[in-house]
């Protein structure tokens, strides 16, 4: 399985179909689910600059992507507390 797979594969649990913008975070440097915990504000924005503007992701795609990024990186905070 390829680090492209293991993200389609977390972008699906994300919501189906989603899988397709894995090339987007992959791009990014992005190989596996746990990558997206070191995600700052930043990196947001710029994720949010390939999916919608380099590969097509709608607002929603993307306002759905980053709850779900968000939920990822909350986890950290939950287990370190």
């Amino acid at each position: 399985m390829t680090a492209t797979d293991h993200v389609a594969g977390w972008l699906e649990t994300v919501h189906e179909g989603y899988g397709r913008f894995a090339d987007s975070l992959h791009e990014y440097g992005v190989e596996c689910e746990s990558d997206l915990r070191a995600f700052d504000e930043e990196d947001l924005k710029s994720i949010r600059d390939l999916l919608c503007h380099q590969h097509g992701a709608r607002a929603l795609h993307w306002k759905t992507i980053e709850r779900a990024i968000r939920e990822v990186r909350a986890q950290i905070v939950v287990r370190s507390s």
